[in-house]
């Protein structure tokens, strides 16, 4: 890199012009004595005919830096690098009109909080046997405010992974996170700002605003993570932060839903060779629900396991629900009943048909049954009732 790209070096911090000469310098580089190096942005808080300016340096350098400057003057943002492994984040925000009185009133930092981890654990990212707690939230509000609700929350899972980047991050919130609180909070469907998740997007630092503006971002009093410094909600704040103590690997989601695992997580090193990208992702990705509509679980009940079912899990890329049977053994590949492994049956709402899949990898792997079609009353209440011919309501999806 040429030192005519850096415009200066503070300390630990050096400033560039150009975002690509800051992502360039990172790539050479990536750490400082040990410490990873990040990307920053900065509005200069006295020069308004300049844009941005681009910082390369370590959380603690950065924090040492934003430290020293006035409230007023803190407009750092951090820049989610295309295909850095990052943490799940949201922006959360919608205005606040007393002149508007048949608007609903705003959510609850508490009501956010219960629908964000109901939709997380629907999805099941850390496998079934894993919640995501409230201390697994990192929750910073825009304070003061009195215009807009305004939340950014980090969510650091409780198996420490990371998504393989903030693309793959973004089809999991568009695909599933997104309806499921559009239907949890209904009065507000556009909540989730879906634009975070953009290639080389920057996103506000803890304790610092906008140009312009006074409010910053402030550890929301509701938050439950574990009792932080201002130092330490810093760097939990920072999304594509690996300091983890993982001696340079970092644990990322690699797949998704696959049916034939209970759990969702693998682990991969940094390398981009082995991380799966957002289109792979979506290939096996899937919704975990106790139910998935009224009448078609009412048949499975009836007609297939009078025990009933586990759960469900749909796939909205393929348009399936797939049923883990409680007792069934019975599978038609062998013609009786196995002795220890299940089935499940695999329902197309493309077509209306359910078929007998079986759980037995050994003589049974890859078997798929004859698809038999619904029965009319249940492929009409489907039409009828589905969202788009898709997910079901709230009320459905928790019946």
């Amino acid at each position: 890199m040429k030192r005519s790209q850096s415009l200066t070096f503070e300390g630990e911090v050096h400033r560039f012009s150009r975002q690509d000469y800051a992502l360039n310098f990172r790539k050479e580089h990536q750490r400082y004595h040990g410490h990873q190096l990040l990307v920053f942005s900065e509005e200069p808080p006295h020069e308004p005919l300049v844009n941005r300016v681009y910082m390369v340096a370590t959380c603690d350098a950065m924090w040492n830096y934003i430290q020293s400057l006035p409230i007023a003057d803190r407009h750092v943002y951090e820049l989610i690098e295309e295909g850095m492994p990052c943490h799940l984040y949201f922006d959360l925000e919608c205005s606040i009109n007393s002149e508007e009185t048949t608007a609903p009133a705003p959510p609850t930092v508490t009501e956010v909080e219960h629908a964000l981890l109901e939709a997380l654990n629907s999805v099941s990212l850390c496998g079934a046997r894993t919640q995501i707690l409230p201390q697994h939230l990192l929750i910073l509000e825009s304070f003061p405010s009195p215009q807009k609700f305004s939340l950014h929350v980090i969510v650091k899972l409780p198996t420490g992974h990371m998504f393989p980047d903030n693309a793959a991050a973004g089809y999991i919130v568009k695909t599933f996170l997104q309806p499921y609180m559009a239907m949890t909070l209904p009065g507000y469907p556009e909540l989730i700002d879906q634009c975070v998740y953009s290639r080389n997007r920057t996103f506000r630092c803890a304790f610092c605003c906008k140009r312009g503006k006074n409010a910053y971002l402030r550890l929301a009093p509701q938050c439950q993570h574990p009792d932080l410094g201002a130092a330490q909600v810093f760097h939990a704040s920072l999304i594509t932060s690996q300091e983890n103590g993982l001696s340079g690997r970092v644990q990322l989601l690699e797949n998704i839903g696959d049916p034939s695992h209970d759990g969702v997580m693998t682990s991969a090193t940094q390398s981009r060779n082995s991380v799966a990208s957002g289109t792979q992702m979506s290939q096996s990705s899937y919704l975990r629900v106790t139910g998935f509509h009224r009448v078609l679980d009412e048949y499975i009940r009836e007609n297939v396991d009078n025990s009933g079912f586990r759960d469900c899990k749909y796939c909205p890329e393929y348009r399936t629900v797939a049923y883990s049977l409680r007792n069934s053994r019975y599978c038609g590949n062998v013609g009786r009943e196995h002795k220890s492994n299940g089935t499940y049956v695999v329902v197309c709402l493309k077509n209306n048909t359910i078929s007998q899949r079986c759980f037995d990898h050994g003589s049974c792997k890859g078997y798929r049954g004859p698809e038999v079609p619904l029965p009319d009353h249940v492929a009409a209440a489907l039409k009828a009732d589905t969202l788009g011919g898709e997910v079901a309501t709230k009320k459905e999806l928790n019946a």
